[in-house]
This record gives C-alpha cells, sequence and structure tokens, in this order.
C-alpha cells in the first residue's frame, strides 16, 4: 500500500508498526514488533537475524531498533528512548515521532508547537551524542517517504 497525507494522518502505533514489518520482511530480517526486552526497558520493534550458530550464548544478531512516540512526552521519557536505543546492540536505532498524536484539543497551533518542540529536543539530546550514537529521529512523513520509496523500487525492479 502507498501512503499519502490521508493515511499519514491515519499513523498509529499499530500502523506505524506493520510499516516497519512490511519493511523489515522485505530487506530480509525478522521482525520482533511486540517489544524486545533490554537491559533498560523496551524497544518497539526490532530487525533482526537469527543465527544458526549461536555466537556467545546469542543467536540473534540485531540490525536495527525503532522507538515510536505518537503524543506528547517529557524530555525524560525522550531521553529514555534515547538510551534503550543507545543500550541496543544495533547498527541503526530509530526514534519515529508523529505529529497526529499531539493533543489538539489544546487547538492545533499549540499541538504543532509542542510537536516541534518534541523534535527538537530529542535531535539536540542525540547530537550531543557525536561519534557514539548511531541514533536517527524520523517524522511520520520521513517514514512515509522511506515506505513508498522502498516499495516502488522493489516493484520496478521486478517489472
Amino acid at each position: 500500500m502507498i501512503l499519502d497525507r490521508k493515511n499519514i494522518l491515519k499513523l498509529d502505533t499499530k500502523v506505524i508498526k506493520k510499516y516497519l514489518e512490511d519493511i523489515g520482511l522485505s530487506l530480509g530480517f525478522e521482525v520482533n514488533k511486540k517489544g524486545f526486552r533490554t537491559e533498560n526497558g523496551e524497544i518497539d520493534v526490532v530487525w533482526y537475524k537469527t543465527l544458526k550458530k549461536p555466537l556467545i550464548n546469542q543467536n540473534k544478531v540485531i540490525i536495527a531498533g525503532f522507538e515510536i512516540e505518537t503524543s506528547k512526552r517529557t524530555r525524560k521519557h525522550l531521553k529514555g528512548d534515547m538510551f534503550n536505543l543507545i543500550t541496543l546492540p544495533c547498527s541503526l536505532g530509530v526514534i519515529i515521532l508523529v505529529e497526529r498524536g499531539f493533543d489538539r484539543r489544546k487547538g492545533i497551533i499549540k499541538a504543532k508547537k509542542d510537536y516541534q518542540c518534541n523534535l527538537n529536543a530529542i535531535k539536540n539530546y542525540i547530537n550531543s551524542f557525536k561519534g557514539i550514537s548511531n541514533i536517527k529521529v524520523w517524522t511520520a512523513r520521513e517514514l512515509e517517504i522511506l515506505y513508498n520509496k522502498h516499495f516502488e523500487a522493489k516493484e520496478e525492479f521486478f517489472k
């Protein structure tokens, strides 16, 4: 399914997990979207490969971890997402911040301001770890672009 603006506005955690699952499986990874326990918490979605012969009692090699935030969070909560991903032994960690979940009952301008404030805060925290962090921040729009480009390229390849 190709995402468009109308679908992006409907994104919630369940839908985002489905899109991440589709992309991960398409890339040849196994996907855990039921919460992956780490030493410090739980990651929302993980892409991994299972090894036939375990390495030091570990048979899963984690490729990417995703934390999904669909509503306004405190900076402490956002830092928790970041540290969960930092401690996950993976090549890529992504925090996906979804604008839709910000409370519009207080007004669209306030919701957009809260969203932008959270987006800027988490980007600033991640930038303070230059050189030691493999974490990225995506918006729902960026997920939409990745999803569409991935499946359009796959369709084009198999024509």
